[in-house]
Protein backbone atom coordinates (compact mmCIF):
# COMPACT_ATOMS: atom_id res chain seq x y z
CA UNK A 1 0.00 0.00 0.00
CA UNK A 2 1.66 3.30 -1.05
CA UNK A 3 1.07 6.55 0.43
CA UNK A 4 -1.56 9.03 -0.68
CA UNK A 5 -0.44 11.74 -3.36
CA UNK A 6 0.47 15.27 -2.19
CA UNK A 7 -2.13 16.38 -4.40
CA UNK A 8 -5.05 15.16 -2.40
CA UNK A 9 -6.75 17.28 0.25
CA UNK A 10 -6.68 16.11 3.57
CA UNK A 11 -10.45 14.81 3.13
CA UNK A 12 -9.22 12.33 0.76
CA UNK A 13 -6.21 11.30 2.75
CA UNK A 14 -9.20 11.09 5.47
CA UNK A 15 -10.71 8.88 3.35
CA UNK A 16 -8.24 6.47 2.13
CA UNK A 17 -7.23 6.26 5.88
CA UNK A 18 -9.77 3.28 6.27
CA UNK A 19 -10.84 2.29 2.39
CA UNK A 20 -8.68 -0.55 3.29
CA UNK A 21 -11.57 -1.84 5.58
CA UNK A 22 -14.03 -1.83 2.73
CA UNK A 23 -15.72 -4.56 1.47
CA UNK A 24 -15.47 -3.86 -2.04
CA UNK A 25 -12.28 -3.02 -4.15
CA UNK A 26 -11.04 0.41 -4.21
CA UNK A 27 -7.93 1.74 -6.74
CA UNK A 28 -7.18 5.29 -7.52
CA UNK A 29 -5.74 6.64 -10.60
CA UNK A 30 -3.70 9.73 -11.47
CA UNK A 31 -4.87 11.40 -14.84
CA UNK A 32 -2.49 9.41 -17.01
CA UNK A 33 -4.20 6.28 -16.22
CA UNK A 34 -1.26 5.13 -13.69
CA UNK A 35 -2.39 3.28 -10.31
CA UNK A 36 -1.87 5.07 -7.50
CA UNK A 37 -3.71 3.16 -4.40
CA UNK A 38 -5.40 -0.39 -4.28
CA UNK A 39 -6.99 -1.67 -0.96
CA UNK A 40 -6.89 -5.19 0.22
CA UNK A 41 -9.84 -6.35 -1.28
CA UNK A 42 -8.13 -6.39 -4.46
CA UNK A 43 -4.96 -7.63 -3.51
CA UNK A 44 -6.82 -10.69 -2.12
CA UNK A 45 -8.34 -10.71 -5.32
CA UNK A 46 -5.54 -9.83 -7.83
CA UNK A 47 -3.33 -12.57 -10.12
CA UNK A 48 -0.54 -13.92 -7.39
CA UNK A 49 -2.73 -11.79 -4.53
CA UNK A 50 -0.23 -8.81 -6.05
CA UNK A 51 -1.12 -5.39 -5.49
CA UNK A 52 -2.02 -2.96 -8.90
CA UNK A 53 0.35 -0.19 -7.61
CA UNK A 54 2.63 1.60 -9.90
CA UNK A 55 1.03 -0.28 -12.88
CA UNK A 56 -0.94 2.03 -15.60
CA UNK A 57 -4.40 0.47 -15.75
CA UNK A 58 -4.43 -1.58 -19.31
CA UNK A 59 -2.22 -3.90 -17.28
CA UNK A 60 -4.86 -4.75 -14.75
CA UNK A 61 -7.77 -4.88 -17.44
CA UNK A 62 -9.07 -7.79 -18.96
CA UNK A 63 -8.21 -7.90 -22.94
CA UNK A 64 -11.96 -7.33 -24.13
CA UNK A 65 -13.16 -5.04 -21.97
CA UNK A 66 -9.48 -2.30 -22.28
CA UNK A 67 -11.04 -0.25 -24.98
CA UNK A 68 -14.40 -0.12 -23.35
CA UNK A 69 -13.28 1.00 -19.90
CA UNK A 70 -10.53 3.20 -21.08
CA UNK A 71 -12.63 5.61 -22.69
CA UNK A 72 -15.09 6.13 -20.09
CA UNK A 73 -12.32 6.32 -17.63
CA UNK A 74 -11.01 9.62 -19.92
CA UNK A 75 -14.03 10.88 -20.00
CA UNK A 76 -14.06 11.13 -16.23
CA UNK A 77 -10.57 12.31 -16.10
CA UNK A 78 -11.34 15.20 -18.47
CA UNK A 79 -14.91 16.02 -17.79
CA UNK A 80 -15.67 14.28 -14.36
CA UNK A 81 -18.31 12.06 -15.47
CA UNK A 82 -19.33 9.43 -13.73
CA UNK A 83 -19.91 6.14 -14.80
CA UNK A 84 -21.76 2.92 -14.13
CA UNK A 85 -20.39 -0.49 -16.07
CA UNK A 86 -23.09 -3.40 -15.12
CA UNK A 87 -21.78 -6.88 -15.18
CA UNK A 88 -24.70 -7.94 -17.30
CA UNK A 89 -22.41 -6.32 -20.09
CA UNK A 90 -18.87 -6.67 -19.18
CA UNK A 91 -18.74 -9.39 -16.88
CA UNK A 92 -14.99 -9.31 -16.50
CA UNK A 93 -13.37 -6.13 -16.81
CA UNK A 94 -10.43 -6.64 -14.37
CA UNK A 95 -8.18 -9.15 -13.45
CA UNK A 96 -9.56 -10.42 -10.72
CA UNK A 97 -10.62 -13.70 -9.22
CA UNK A 98 -12.44 -16.04 -6.58
CA UNK A 99 -11.54 -18.63 -4.59
CA UNK A 100 -11.95 -21.41 -6.96
CA UNK A 101 -9.16 -19.27 -10.03
CA UNK A 102 -12.18 -18.24 -11.85
CA UNK A 103 -12.52 -14.88 -13.01
CA UNK A 104 -14.89 -12.82 -10.80
CA UNK A 105 -17.91 -11.07 -12.30
CA UNK A 106 -17.90 -7.44 -11.25
CA UNK A 107 -20.00 -3.90 -11.30
CA UNK A 108 -17.74 -0.98 -11.40
CA UNK A 109 -18.13 2.68 -10.62
CA UNK A 110 -16.00 5.40 -11.84
CA UNK A 111 -15.94 9.37 -10.28
CA UNK A 112 -13.21 12.23 -10.41
CA UNK A 113 -11.56 13.49 -7.47
CA UNK A 114 -11.43 17.00 -7.25
CA UNK A 115 -9.16 19.42 -5.83
CA UNK A 116 -9.78 23.22 -5.71
CA UNK A 117 -12.32 22.58 -8.43
CA UNK A 118 -9.59 20.42 -10.47
CA UNK A 119 -9.64 16.65 -11.41
CA UNK A 120 -6.44 15.67 -9.86
CA UNK A 121 -7.39 11.44 -10.57
CA UNK A 122 -10.39 9.02 -10.32
CA UNK A 123 -11.72 6.73 -7.95
CA UNK A 124 -12.43 3.18 -9.22
CA UNK A 125 -15.04 0.89 -6.95
CA UNK A 126 -15.23 -2.48 -7.91
CA UNK A 127 -18.04 -4.85 -6.66
CA UNK A 128 -18.49 -8.36 -6.46
CA UNK A 129 -21.38 -9.75 -8.69
CA UNK A 130 -21.46 -12.97 -7.93
CA UNK A 131 -24.18 -13.19 -5.83
CA UNK A 132 -26.46 -10.96 -8.18
CA UNK A 133 -24.71 -12.67 -11.32
CA UNK A 134 -26.71 -15.81 -9.67
CA UNK A 135 -29.89 -14.26 -8.73
CA UNK A 136 -30.32 -12.80 -12.43
CA UNK A 137 -28.82 -15.93 -13.43
CA UNK A 138 -31.77 -17.53 -11.24
CA UNK A 139 -33.99 -15.06 -12.31
CA UNK A 140 -33.68 -16.18 -15.79
CA UNK A 141 -34.16 -19.33 -15.20
CA UNK A 142 -37.45 -18.75 -13.37
CA UNK A 143 -38.70 -17.06 -16.50
CA UNK A 144 -37.09 -19.67 -19.54
CA UNK A 145 -39.30 -22.30 -17.13
CA UNK A 146 -42.30 -19.72 -17.45
CA UNK A 147 -42.32 -19.36 -21.47
CA UNK A 148 -41.23 -23.79 -21.53
CA UNK A 149 -44.39 -24.08 -19.82
CA UNK A 150 -46.36 -21.72 -21.48
CA UNK A 151 -44.77 -23.18 -24.85
CA UNK A 152 -45.42 -26.55 -23.92
CA UNK A 153 -49.40 -25.99 -22.75
CA UNK A 154 -50.24 -23.95 -25.60
CA UNK A 155 -48.72 -26.54 -27.83
CA UNK A 156 -50.85 -29.50 -26.09
CA UNK A 157 -54.23 -27.57 -26.95
CA UNK A 158 -55.08 -30.26 -29.24
CA UNK A 159 -57.67 -33.04 -28.91
CA UNK A 160 -55.60 -34.97 -31.66
CA UNK A 161 -54.37 -37.72 -29.01
CA UNK A 162 -51.41 -38.80 -31.56
CA UNK A 163 -50.52 -35.79 -31.72
CA UNK A 164 -50.62 -34.92 -28.49
CA UNK A 165 -48.25 -37.55 -27.50
CA UNK A 166 -45.63 -36.55 -30.20
CA UNK A 167 -45.82 -32.82 -29.16
CA UNK A 168 -45.11 -34.14 -25.53
CA UNK A 169 -41.38 -35.71 -26.39
CA UNK A 170 -40.76 -32.92 -29.16
CA UNK A 171 -40.82 -30.52 -26.92
CA UNK A 172 -39.09 -32.29 -24.00
CA UNK A 173 -36.13 -32.98 -26.30
CA UNK A 174 -35.93 -29.75 -27.35
CA UNK A 175 -36.18 -27.46 -24.03
CA UNK A 176 -33.34 -30.52 -22.33
CA UNK A 177 -30.99 -31.23 -25.29
CA UNK A 178 -31.35 -34.84 -24.52
CA UNK A 179 -30.60 -37.56 -27.32
CA UNK A 180 -33.56 -39.61 -26.16
CA UNK A 181 -36.60 -39.30 -25.16
CA UNK A 182 -40.08 -41.88 -24.38
CA UNK A 183 -43.73 -41.32 -23.51
CA UNK A 184 -45.04 -44.63 -21.97
CA UNK A 185 -48.51 -45.40 -21.11
CA UNK A 186 -49.48 -48.00 -18.66
CA UNK A 187 -52.00 -50.45 -19.75
CA UNK A 188 -52.66 -53.87 -17.48
CA UNK A 189 -49.46 -54.30 -15.59
CA UNK A 190 -47.45 -53.09 -18.93
CA UNK A 191 -45.12 -50.20 -20.20
CA UNK A 192 -46.18 -49.16 -24.06
CA UNK A 193 -44.55 -46.74 -25.50
CA UNK A 194 -46.90 -44.50 -27.47
CA UNK A 195 -44.37 -41.35 -28.60
CA UNK A 196 -40.78 -40.97 -29.04
CA UNK A 197 -38.29 -38.54 -30.38
CA UNK A 198 -34.59 -39.63 -30.97
CA UNK A 199 -35.04 -43.19 -32.00
CA UNK A 200 -37.28 -45.47 -33.95
CA UNK A 201 -39.95 -47.79 -32.08
CA UNK A 202 -39.42 -50.38 -34.58
CA UNK A 203 -35.74 -50.79 -33.93
CA UNK A 204 -36.15 -51.40 -29.67
CA UNK A 205 -37.66 -52.93 -27.12
CA UNK A 206 -41.36 -51.02 -27.23
CA UNK A 207 -43.10 -52.60 -24.16
CA UNK A 208 -41.48 -52.89 -20.51
CA UNK A 209 -43.56 -55.00 -17.39
CA UNK A 210 -44.33 -52.65 -14.06
CA UNK A 211 -41.70 -52.70 -12.04
CA UNK A 212 -39.18 -53.31 -15.00
CA UNK A 213 -36.24 -51.13 -15.45
CA UNK A 214 -35.89 -47.37 -13.94
CA UNK A 215 -39.07 -46.27 -15.56
CA UNK A 216 -41.07 -49.36 -14.70
CA UNK A 217 -39.97 -48.92 -11.30
CA UNK A 218 -41.59 -45.01 -11.92
CA UNK A 219 -44.69 -46.27 -12.50
CA UNK A 220 -45.05 -48.65 -10.15
CA UNK A 221 -44.19 -46.18 -7.40
CA UNK A 222 -45.90 -42.92 -8.73
CA UNK A 223 -42.50 -41.58 -8.03
CA UNK A 224 -40.00 -39.79 -9.91
CA UNK A 225 -36.53 -40.70 -10.45
CA UNK A 226 -32.78 -38.97 -11.04
CA UNK A 227 -30.18 -40.74 -11.81
CA UNK A 228 -26.71 -39.71 -12.41
CA UNK A 229 -25.35 -42.79 -13.60
CA UNK A 230 -27.15 -45.52 -14.74
CA UNK A 231 -24.13 -48.14 -14.81
CA UNK A 232 -24.40 -48.11 -10.76
CA UNK A 233 -28.23 -48.44 -10.56
CA UNK A 234 -29.40 -52.02 -10.37
CA UNK A 235 -32.91 -50.99 -11.70
CA UNK A 236 -31.90 -49.82 -14.86
CA UNK A 237 -33.13 -51.60 -18.42
CA UNK A 238 -30.44 -50.72 -21.24
CA UNK A 239 -32.48 -49.95 -24.02
CA UNK A 240 -29.65 -47.92 -25.61
CA UNK A 241 -25.88 -49.32 -24.62
CA UNK A 242 -24.60 -45.22 -24.80
CA UNK A 243 -26.50 -43.58 -22.10
CA UNK A 244 -25.31 -42.73 -18.92
CA UNK A 245 -27.49 -40.90 -17.06
CA UNK A 246 -31.68 -40.85 -16.79
CA UNK A 247 -34.72 -39.45 -15.50
CA UNK A 248 -38.35 -40.38 -15.52
CA UNK A 249 -41.25 -38.78 -14.00
CA UNK A 250 -44.76 -40.59 -13.52
CA UNK A 251 -47.79 -38.93 -15.33
CA UNK A 252 -50.45 -38.58 -12.39
CA UNK A 253 -54.23 -38.23 -13.08
CA UNK A 254 -56.74 -38.51 -10.59
CA UNK A 255 -54.20 -39.94 -7.97
CA UNK A 256 -53.19 -42.65 -10.71
CA UNK A 257 -49.95 -43.40 -12.32
CA UNK A 258 -51.35 -43.61 -16.03
CA UNK A 259 -47.71 -43.76 -17.66
CA UNK A 260 -43.99 -42.15 -17.50
CA UNK A 261 -42.14 -39.50 -19.17
CA UNK A 262 -38.26 -40.55 -19.71
CA UNK A 263 -35.37 -38.73 -20.84
CA UNK A 264 -32.08 -40.17 -21.07
CA UNK A 265 -28.60 -38.74 -21.84
CA UNK A 266 -25.13 -39.61 -23.05
CA UNK A 267 -23.68 -37.62 -20.33
CA UNK A 268 -23.16 -38.77 -17.01
CA UNK A 269 -24.99 -36.13 -14.56
CA UNK A 270 -26.58 -34.54 -16.98
CA UNK A 271 -29.73 -33.85 -14.77
CA UNK A 272 -30.74 -31.71 -12.20
CA UNK A 273 -33.26 -31.45 -9.29
CA UNK A 274 -34.36 -28.30 -10.96
CA UNK A 275 -34.70 -30.40 -14.33
CA UNK A 276 -37.00 -32.84 -11.98
CA UNK A 277 -38.79 -30.16 -10.57
CA UNK A 278 -39.51 -28.64 -14.16
CA UNK A 279 -39.79 -31.75 -15.44
CA UNK A 280 -42.67 -32.85 -12.44
CA UNK A 281 -44.56 -29.26 -14.28
CA UNK A 282 -44.62 -30.39 -17.42
CA UNK A 283 -45.64 -34.06 -16.73
CA UNK A 284 -48.35 -32.82 -14.84
CA UNK A 285 -49.71 -30.58 -17.26
CA UNK A 286 -48.53 -33.54 -20.13
CA UNK A 287 -51.04 -35.75 -18.13
CA UNK A 288 -53.86 -33.28 -18.38
CA UNK A 289 -53.55 -32.86 -21.97
CA UNK A 290 -53.53 -36.64 -22.92
CA UNK A 291 -56.07 -37.54 -20.56
CA UNK A 292 -58.49 -34.61 -22.45
CA UNK A 293 -57.10 -36.20 -25.95
CA UNK A 294 -57.81 -39.69 -24.56
CA UNK A 295 -61.11 -39.17 -23.66
CA UNK A 296 -62.21 -36.94 -26.40
CA UNK A 297 -60.83 -39.54 -29.27
CA UNK A 298 -63.17 -42.38 -27.36
CA UNK A 299 -65.94 -40.47 -27.78
CA UNK A 300 -64.86 -39.60 -31.18
CA UNK A 301 -64.86 -43.46 -31.75
CA UNK A 302 -67.57 -44.31 -29.77
CA UNK A 303 -69.56 -42.08 -32.81
CA UNK A 304 -68.50 -44.11 -35.70
CA UNK A 305 -67.97 -47.94 -33.87
CA UNK A 306 -70.42 -50.44 -33.05
CA UNK A 307 -70.11 -51.21 -29.21
CA UNK A 308 -70.08 -54.48 -28.83
CA UNK A 309 -68.10 -56.13 -31.63
CA UNK A 310 -65.57 -52.96 -32.23
CA UNK A 311 -66.20 -52.71 -35.89
CA UNK A 312 -67.05 -49.54 -37.59
CA UNK A 313 -71.16 -48.79 -37.44
CA UNK A 314 -73.06 -48.29 -40.50
CA UNK A 315 -72.61 -44.87 -40.62
CA UNK A 316 -68.57 -44.88 -40.48
CA UNK A 317 -68.81 -47.48 -43.45
CA UNK A 318 -70.92 -45.33 -45.72
CA UNK A 319 -68.50 -42.65 -45.27
CA UNK A 320 -65.31 -45.07 -46.21
CA UNK A 321 -67.34 -46.80 -48.69
CA UNK A 322 -67.81 -43.62 -50.70
CA UNK A 323 -64.34 -42.04 -50.37
CA UNK A 324 -62.88 -45.43 -51.20
CA UNK A 325 -65.84 -45.61 -54.62
CA UNK A 326 -64.68 -42.32 -55.52
CA UNK A 327 -60.88 -43.75 -55.32
CA UNK A 328 -61.86 -46.45 -57.68
CA UNK A 329 -63.59 -44.72 -59.98
CA UNK A 330 -61.07 -41.99 -60.68
CA UNK A 331 -58.38 -44.77 -60.94
CA UNK A 332 -60.58 -46.93 -62.76
CA UNK A 333 -60.25 -50.09 -60.67
CA UNK A 334 -62.38 -52.70 -58.86
CA UNK A 335 -64.07 -52.63 -55.93
CA UNK A 336 -66.35 -55.46 -53.89
CA UNK A 337 -68.95 -55.45 -51.60
CA UNK A 338 -69.79 -58.43 -49.27
CA UNK A 339 -73.39 -58.44 -47.97
CA UNK A 340 -72.81 -61.36 -44.22
CA UNK A 341 -75.92 -62.76 -42.71
CA UNK A 342 -75.25 -65.83 -39.66
CA UNK A 343 -77.84 -68.72 -40.27
CA UNK A 344 -79.98 -69.76 -37.45
CA UNK A 345 -78.58 -67.09 -34.76
CA UNK A 346 -81.73 -66.47 -33.68
CA UNK A 347 -81.72 -70.02 -32.85
CA UNK A 348 -78.13 -69.31 -31.21
CA UNK A 349 -79.58 -66.67 -28.98
CA UNK A 350 -83.14 -68.58 -28.11
CA UNK A 351 -80.92 -71.68 -27.18
CA UNK A 352 -77.93 -69.91 -25.13
CA UNK A 353 -79.04 -66.32 -24.46
CA UNK A 354 -78.63 -63.21 -25.83
CA UNK A 355 -74.79 -62.64 -23.60
CA UNK A 356 -73.75 -66.16 -25.67
CA UNK A 357 -75.07 -64.28 -28.97
CA UNK A 358 -73.26 -61.47 -28.06
CA UNK A 359 -70.41 -62.86 -27.01
CA UNK A 360 -70.14 -64.97 -30.42
CA UNK A 361 -70.39 -61.62 -32.36
CA UNK A 362 -68.11 -60.20 -30.90
CA UNK A 363 -65.04 -63.22 -31.16
CA UNK A 364 -66.42 -63.90 -34.99
CA UNK A 365 -65.67 -60.20 -35.48
CA UNK A 366 -62.07 -60.76 -34.34
CA UNK A 367 -61.99 -63.55 -36.85
CA UNK A 368 -62.99 -62.17 -39.62
CA UNK A 369 -61.06 -58.97 -39.34
CA UNK A 370 -57.78 -61.15 -38.26
CA UNK A 371 -58.02 -62.69 -41.73
CA UNK A 372 -58.44 -59.58 -44.11
CA UNK A 373 -56.16 -56.94 -45.34
CA UNK A 374 -55.45 -53.99 -43.18
CA UNK A 375 -57.00 -51.72 -45.99
CA UNK A 376 -60.36 -53.75 -46.09
CA UNK A 377 -63.28 -52.39 -44.31
CA UNK A 378 -65.74 -54.88 -41.78
CA UNK A 379 -68.64 -53.08 -40.36
CA UNK A 380 -71.90 -54.66 -38.10
CA UNK A 381 -74.40 -53.90 -40.32
CA UNK A 382 -76.87 -54.68 -37.87
CA UNK A 383 -77.87 -57.72 -35.99
CA UNK A 384 -75.89 -60.48 -37.02
CA UNK A 385 -75.55 -58.65 -40.31
CA UNK A 386 -72.15 -57.97 -41.58
CA UNK A 387 -70.83 -55.71 -44.64
CA UNK A 388 -67.29 -56.27 -45.92
CA UNK A 389 -65.90 -53.45 -48.45
CA UNK A 390 -62.79 -54.86 -50.34
CA UNK A 391 -60.95 -52.06 -52.75
CA UNK A 392 -59.07 -53.39 -55.50
CA UNK A 393 -61.05 -56.65 -55.40
CA UNK A 394 -62.98 -57.86 -58.03
CA UNK A 395 -65.73 -60.78 -58.63
CA UNK A 396 -63.25 -63.59 -59.07
CA UNK A 397 -61.17 -62.46 -55.69
CA UNK A 398 -64.18 -61.77 -53.90
CA UNK A 399 -65.39 -64.84 -54.57
CA UNK A 400 -62.47 -66.34 -52.48
CA UNK A 401 -62.92 -64.06 -49.52
CA UNK A 402 -66.47 -65.24 -49.65
CA UNK A 403 -65.57 -68.60 -49.02
CA UNK A 404 -62.47 -68.28 -47.23
CA UNK A 405 -65.16 -66.70 -44.53
CA UNK A 406 -67.79 -69.37 -44.43
CA UNK A 407 -64.85 -71.68 -43.75
CA UNK A 408 -63.80 -69.76 -41.21
CA UNK A 409 -66.89 -69.90 -39.17
CA UNK A 410 -67.40 -73.42 -40.59
CA UNK A 411 -64.12 -74.25 -38.73
CA UNK A 412 -64.98 -72.54 -34.97
CA UNK A 413 -67.61 -75.28 -35.28
CA UNK A 414 -70.24 -73.48 -33.41
CA UNK A 415 -73.07 -75.90 -33.21
CA UNK A 416 -76.86 -75.22 -31.63
CA UNK A 417 -78.64 -78.07 -30.01
CA UNK A 418 -82.28 -78.26 -30.33
CA UNK A 419 -84.97 -79.32 -27.48
CA UNK A 420 -85.96 -82.77 -29.38
CA UNK A 421 -81.73 -83.21 -28.96
CA UNK A 422 -80.56 -82.63 -32.62
CA UNK A 423 -78.16 -80.35 -33.37
CA UNK A 424 -77.21 -78.10 -36.18
CA UNK A 425 -74.31 -75.73 -36.75
CA UNK A 426 -74.10 -71.75 -37.20
CA UNK A 427 -73.12 -71.25 -40.83
CA UNK A 428 -73.87 -68.23 -42.82
CA UNK A 429 -75.09 -66.82 -46.16
CA UNK A 430 -73.25 -64.16 -48.90
CA UNK A 431 -74.12 -61.94 -51.59
CA UNK A 432 -71.97 -60.44 -53.60
CA UNK A 433 -71.74 -57.02 -56.17
CA UNK A 434 -69.44 -55.61 -57.84
CA UNK A 435 -67.78 -52.39 -59.28
CA UNK A 436 -68.50 -51.41 -61.94
CA UNK A 437 -70.66 -54.31 -62.83
CA UNK A 438 -73.25 -54.17 -60.71
CA UNK A 439 -73.81 -50.57 -59.59
CA UNK A 440 -72.31 -47.27 -59.66
CA UNK A 441 -72.97 -45.71 -56.09
CA UNK A 442 -73.05 -47.65 -52.65
CA UNK A 443 -76.78 -47.44 -51.98
CA UNK A 444 -76.70 -49.42 -55.05
CA UNK A 445 -74.07 -51.71 -54.50
CA UNK A 446 -75.29 -52.47 -51.35
CA UNK A 447 -78.56 -53.00 -52.48
CA UNK A 448 -77.33 -55.33 -55.31
CA UNK A 449 -75.32 -57.26 -52.52
CA UNK A 450 -78.53 -57.32 -49.89
CA UNK A 451 -80.07 -59.28 -53.26
CA UNK A 452 -77.71 -61.96 -53.78
CA UNK A 453 -77.71 -62.48 -50.21
CA UNK A 454 -81.51 -63.35 -50.42
CA UNK A 455 -80.45 -65.84 -53.32
CA UNK A 456 -78.03 -67.51 -51.04
CA UNK A 457 -80.59 -67.77 -48.11
CA UNK A 458 -83.09 -69.05 -50.70
CA UNK A 459 -80.54 -71.21 -52.12
CA UNK A 460 -80.12 -73.08 -49.02
CA UNK A 461 -77.51 -71.07 -46.94
CA UNK A 462 -74.08 -71.92 -45.84
CA UNK A 463 -72.88 -70.52 -49.52
CA UNK A 464 -72.18 -67.08 -51.44
CA UNK A 465 -74.41 -65.35 -53.94
CA UNK A 466 -73.36 -62.79 -56.91
CA UNK A 467 -75.71 -60.38 -57.85
CA UNK A 468 -77.67 -61.83 -61.22
CA UNK A 469 -75.88 -65.42 -60.87
CA UNK A 470 -77.42 -68.01 -59.49
CA UNK A 471 -74.69 -70.37 -59.16
CA UNK A 472 -73.81 -70.80 -55.20
CA UNK A 473 -70.35 -71.94 -54.49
Amino acid sequence: MTAATPLLSSSYELLLSFYKYLPFGVTFIDPQQRILLTNEWIIERSKKKADWVGLKISEVLEQDSKDFIQSRLEETLQIGTNHTISFRFHPQIFQLYNSRGEILPQSVMLFPAYVADQIVGAFILIQDATERLLSESDLKRQIQKLKTLNEIERSLRTLDYQDCLNKIVQLVRKHFDVPFVSLFLLSEEQLQIVATDGWELSDNKTKLNLGEGITGWVAKHSQAALVNDVEKDSRYYPIFPSVRSEIAIPLIVANQCIGVLDLESEKPNAFTREDLELLELIASSAAVAMHNARIHQEQKLLAITDSLTGLYNRRRFFEVANSELERSQRFNRPLSILMIDLDHFKDYNDTYGHQSGDELLSRLSRNFNSSLREFDTLARYGGDEFVLLLPEIDEENAQKVAQRLISLLENMNVTIEKPNGSKICLTMSVGIACYPNHGNDIPNLIKAADRALYQAKVTGRNCFMIYNNNQSS
